[in-house]
C-alpha cells in the first residue's frame, strides 16, 4: 500500500510543480500591474520627484500584437532630442522621472513609456525585454513620423528595460547612445541566478518555467540573449551596476562591456548599491557619470 502512495506521488509530483509554476507566473503578473501603478507613489516617498515636471503630453500607439501601449512626453519647446525611457519589471514609465532635470538641461526631450503589462499600457506577461524589443521600434518609429527621420534618438533602460534597450539599439544604428542600468546578459542566466538564491533546484524548475512561458506567451526564454548581439549596436553604451544586485549578478554589465568594443563605452558601479539602485546610492555621482558620458558622446560626433 505504501508502495502505491509513492508511486502515485512520483506520478502527480510534475503535475503539481506544473500547476504551481503557471500559478506563480500568474501572480507574478498581476503583481507586476498592480505595483508598476504604484511608481510615483514610491517616487515620492523617496524624494525622487524632479522639483520642476512641465506638464506631460500622453502618447499612444497600438504594439504588433495589438496592445495599446501608453506613455508620457516631457518636452520644453520644439522636441529637437529625444530620450526613450524604458523601465524594469514592477515599474512604470515614471521611473524616468528623476532624469529630467538633467535631459532638460542637455536639451533632449524625454518619452517615458509604460511597458506591456505594466503602467497604464494593456498586455497582461511581461517577456523581460523579447517582445518589448518590438514595441520600443514601434515607440522609435512614432518618434520619427512625427518629429522627422532624422531626429536624433537615444534610449536609457533599467533591468529588463536596459536589455530591451541594448536588444533594440543592435537593429537600429541611428541611435545615439545607450544608458543601460542592471541589465544582463541572457534571460536564461537571470533565471539560473535567482533560483540559485532562492536555494530552489534548477532542475525542474528552469524547464517547467520556461515551458510555461512558451505555453502562455510564447516568450522563448533562451532567445533573450542582449550580449549576443549588442557588438552589433552602433551606438556607445554606459554599463551601470550595483555590487550588491541579488536580482541580476553584478559582474554582467563588465561582461555586456567585455562583449563590446565601441572606444565611447564605458562602465560605471557602485560597489554598495542594490539592483537599480545606483542612482540612490549616490544621486550626484550618477548625474555625473550620465553628464560625462552624454557630453563624450556629444563630443565625438562633433568631432568626427
Amino acid at each position: 500500500m505504501i508502495g502505491l502512495w509513492i508511486l502515485a506521488f512520483v506520478l502527480f509530483l510534475p503535475v503539481l510543480v506544473w500547476i504551481a509554476v503557471d500559478q506563480a507566473i500568474r501572480l507574478m503578473a498581476r503583481r507586476q500591474r498592480r505595483e508598476s501603478v504604484r511608481t510615483l507613489d514610491r517616487l515620492i516617498r523617496q524624494g525622487d520627484l524632479p522639483e520642476v515636471v512641465p506638464p506631460s503630453e500622453t502618447v499612444t500607439i497600438l504594439s504588433r500584437d495589438g496592445y495599446q501601449l501608453s506613455g508620457q512626453l516631457l518636452s520644453e519647446g520644439p522636441v529637437r532630442r529625444l530620450v526613450v525611457f524604458t523601465h524594469g519589471v514592477n515599474a512604470s514609465g515614471a521611473s524616468g522621472l528623476p532624469f529630467w532635470p538633467l535631459f532638460r538641461f542637455m536639451g533632449y526631450a524625454l518619452l517615458l513609456v509604460d511597458g506591456r503589462g505594466h503602467g497604464s499600457s494593456q498586455g497582461r506577461y511581461t517577456t523581460y525585454g523579447y517582445y518589448e524589443r518590438d514595441d520600443l521600434a514601434r515607440w522609435v518609429a512614432y518618434a520619427r513620423q512625427r518629429w522627422g527621420a532624422g531626429l536624433p534618438i537615444s534610449l536609457m533602460g533599467q533591468s529588463m528595460g536596459a536589455a530591451t534597450a541594448m536588444e533594440y539599439a543592435a537593429v537600429d544604428p541611428a541611435i545615439r547612445f545607450v544608458i543601460a542600468d542592471s541589465g544582463f546578459t541572457r534571460a536564461r542566466e537571470v533565471l539560473e541566478f535567482q533560483l540559485r538564491n532562492a536555494h530552489a533546484p534548477r532542475w525542474p524548475l528552469y524547464g517547467l518555467i520556461r515551458a510555461r512561458l512558451w505555453a502562455l506567451c510564447r516568450f522563448p526564454l533562451d532567445q533573450l540573449n542582449p550580449i549576443e548581439h549588442i557588438s552589433q549596436a552602433a551606438a556607445p553604451m554606459l554599463f551601470i551596476s550595483g555590487g550588491l544586485d541579488q536580482v541580476v549578478p553584478p559582474e554582467m554589465s563588465a561582461l555586456l562591456l567585455k562583449a563590446r568594443h565601441h572606444p565611447a563605452d564605458r562602465l560605471y558601479t557602485v560597489p554598495w548599491a542594490a539592483h537599480v539602485g545606483c542612482y540612490h546610492a549616490g544621486r550626484q555621482a550618477y548625474l555625473h557619470e550620465l553628464r560625462c558620458f552624454i557630453q563624450a558622446v556629444e563630443s565625438r560626433r562633433l568631432a568626427g
